[in-house]
């Protein structure tokens, strides 16, 4: 029997909690079940009469359900200032979807209470509502927000608006705007707008948007650092003028007659070895750096190597080299197949740690770039998080591809077991999980069926997350033994070394591939494009004129406008379960 005074306090929560039971209080031991329910949402509850005993746990006893019905109110409020959605289904818990329908758009659609308060991809305050997101993006502007941009960038409008039927908004691919050049009277139209908007005047006929209206030894001096001089007037790009060296003195006597165009695109004096071109990408690389680290910086040295290969920018107090890789001048017919991972072994020789950037990774990766960049130099200030201080969960497939798309230099893959890291309810880490990918596996590895391969980890950026990596693979090994034996994983030598994370937690090397390809379309030539999408059935269906089922993959492909670019290869690593 418990204590009159026992009794009272048991009463007193129970009403507190909006709880009640029909069983006799008076007549319980301690160590029976006390058998309650709801009065909110009539579901019935267990609790041990301790629990009431007990001081510490006195405001325990309360319905789970209506608790977290409670808190996602307030999360909502808090996030929002309102609760967007009206619920179409009964919520379970924070993880399964369920039917909803949005205040706004009274569109419905199905989420679950983690989507709906993932708001590290939408404006403060916007919920995650895919109409909402799409009409808030696409939706909201006119022709007049339009000119708005352009006075904003500008300070006017160089442009006459002859049809503007077709415009739907600044963001939209699928305008089709018809203009009229203020400067030379042409009309052409346009259906990505967002053009108009770069470093300089864009029109068809008389400034493209690599177009510099800026004296030519201006220019010259910017892209050649005052090392080349005109000696003639500038008439066109291709008009010949005479040109001088300033460090070898080549063309003082006038010998040194070439076109403006070939100065203006980054080749410098044929005489003059230590006059080398620079691509802007490689300028902005080394600019990002100086705005974190003051040391010593030698740019475009030939004399570090000892093979004379060239290293765009190099650290000697950090023993680190960085190369910016444009897919171009790096493919295969420029380069050949093992270029990047010649130098990558050199660098790996003489103790320097080489980053190869391709162009594509910093035109559409840049922050990921310079996260990766600060962190390997040992200049990421971000916030420090233990991962003891974190808690582990599976995310759901469209928050996981958000994330690594936003977070990882290779973006989404897919993957069947996708876990999560979060620190005070927020994801900071994502790690992936799938069944060997046949590409990626030879004929004896993908007998075992167990393997699994660890396709993705990648944390938030500007965030130092201290054991996130550890505690991941810990929690998969303790959760999923059962249906794994082994994890196998791949770094890219472009950016990883031997000495690495994953050898630190157990994972032993057991392989060192060639170079893996790529193909890139001249058409477009800012995207590796995974050879994966040009086996021989993909090519007879993407290129039924060229296909020949007696040629190989390379001898069909050379006669597209694709070209293939070669990496520096992978480090295979293997982990017992």
């Amino acid at each position: 029997m418990i204590r009159k005074q026992t009794v009272s306090v048991i009463k007193d929560l129970l009403k507190k909690n909006n709880l009640s039971t029909k069983q006799n209080i008076e007549n319980l031991n301690k160590n029976e079940i006390l058998h309650l329910e709801c009065d909110i949402c009539k579901r019935n509850i267990d609790y041990k009469i301790t629990i009431f005993i007990d001081k510490r746990y006195r405001n325990s006893p309360k319905c789970q359900y209506c608790k977290f019905k409670t808190n996602l109110k307030n999360s909502m409020i808090e996030k929002y200032g309102r609760e967007p959605y009206t619920y179409l289904e009964e919520l379970v818990d924070y993880e399964t979807p369920i039917k909803i329908q949005c205040k706004d758009c009274r569109s419905e659609m199905v989420l679950s209470p983690r989507t709906m308060l993932a708001t590290f991809r939408y404006p403060e305050g916007k919920h995650p509502c895919k109409v909402c997101a799409y009409e808030r993006n696409y939706n909201k502007n006119n022709i007049d927000d339009l000119k708005e941009k352009l006075i904003q960038h500008f300070g006017k409008i160089n442009y006459d608006f002859v049809d503007i039927s077709e415009y739907k908004s600044f963001y939209s691919r699928k305008n089709k705007l018809k203009l009229k050049c203020k400067k030379c009277n042409h009309t052409f139209e346009i259906t990505n707008v967002s053009g108009l908007i770069g470093d300089h005047h864009y029109c068809p006929s008389c400034g493209f948007r690599t177009h510099d209206i800026r004296p030519y030894q201006e220019r010259l001096d910017d892209i050649h650092n005052e090392t080349i001089i005109a000696l003639e007037e500038y008439v066109s790009l291709k008009q010949p003028i005479k040109h001088k060296c300033t460090v070898c003195g080549y063309g003082e006597d006038g010998s040194w007659i070439s076109p403006p165009q070939y100065r203006l695109s980054g080749r410098g004096c044929p005489q003059c070895s230590k006059n080398i071109s620079r691509s802007k990408g490689e300028k902005e690389v080394e600019k990002f750096i100086k705005t974190f680290y003051t040391g010593e910086i030698v740019l475009n040295s030939r004399t570090i190597l000892d093979n004379k290969q060239e290293i765009d920018i190099y650290i000697p107090a950090l023993n680190i080299g960085i190369e910016y890789c444009g897919l171009y001048w790096h493919n295969e017919k420029h380069k050949g197949k093992k270029y990047h991972k010649i130098k990558y072994n050199q660098a790996k020789m003489q103790n320097i740690r080489l980053i190869q950037v391709f162009e594509d990774e910093w035109i559409h990766k840049k922050e990921i770039v310079q996260d990766k960049i600060k962190h390997i130099m040992g200049y990421n200030t971000g916030e420090r998080i233990y991962a003891r201080k974190c808690i582990i969960k599976e995310v759901e497939p469209d928050i996981k591809k958000l994330f690594l798309n936003n977070n990882h230099i290779q973006g989404n893959s897919a993957s069947s077991i996708n876990l999560g890291l979060f620190y005070n309810d927020i994801l900071i880490s994502v790690m992936t999980f799938s069944k060997r990918r046949i590409a990626m596996s030879s004929k004896k590895q993908m007998q075992n069926n167990m393997s699994y391969e660890l396709a993705r980890f990648a944390s938030i950026k500007d965030k130092v997350i201290l054991g996130g990596f550890g505690k991941l693979i810990s929690y998969f090994k303790k959760n999923y033994s059962d249906i794994a034996t082994e994890i196998i994983t791949y770094a890219d030598l472009r950016w990883s070394t031997e000495s690495n994370i994953y050898e630190k937690i157990g994972f032993e090397k057991y392989n060192e591939t060639n170079p893996n390809y790529f193909y890139v379309s001249r058409n477009d030539g800012t995207k590796k494009l995974h050879r994966y999408n040009f086996r021989k059935q993909a090519i007879k269906e993407k290129f039924p004129e060229i296909y020949d089922a007696n040629l190989t993959e390379f001898a069909m492909m050379d006669k597209t406008s694709y070209y293939r670019i070669f990496d520096a290869g992978n480090l295979s690593y293997i982990l017992k379960v």
